[in-house]
């Protein structure tokens, strides 16, 4: 919200000084809005982020009485079958 608003004042200080015209306000606006949406999406689903990293670690405490590989490895595969059987 305050980039916004400090690109809206950048170009009405520009306009008034005569270094831009008018429409330099909508397309700054305009743009800004769209380079920074990714931005602002980060910042809107933070705590998101957050307790999800949360989760993780009360996930890998409740875990820890039973050791095994698979509970420290976030993305389990299991092991590919072997082709060389070939049925005729």
């Amino acid at each position: 919200m305050f980039l916004q608003s400090a690109v809206l004042g950048l170009g009405a200080y520009l306009v008034i000084q005569g270094e831009a015209s008018a429409g330099i306000i909508i397309a700054g606006s305009i743009l800004s809005a769209r380079a920074l949406s990714p931005l602002d999406q980060v910042i809107a689903h933070w705590k998101a982020f957050g307790s999800a990293r949360q989760s993780w670690k009360r996930l890998l405490r409740s875990l820890q009485p039973f050791p095994s590989e698979r509970a420290s490895c976030p993305f389990v595969r299991r092991p590919m079958r072997s082709r060389s059987k070939v049925r005729r």
